[in-house]
């Protein structure tokens, strides 16, 4: 149970992450998303 915990508060970091990379691409930073791929 405790080793879940920890993959889902790691999960939960991803998503947090992913959600200001959607942000960023929102405010017109495409350009630096394009970049990077």
């Amino acid at each position: 149970m405790k080793i879940n915990k920890k993959v889902e508060s790691k999960v939960n970091e991803k998503l947090k992450i992913n959600r200001n990379d959607e942000n960023r691409v929102k405010n017109g930073s495409k350009i630096k998303r394009s970049k990077m791929k």
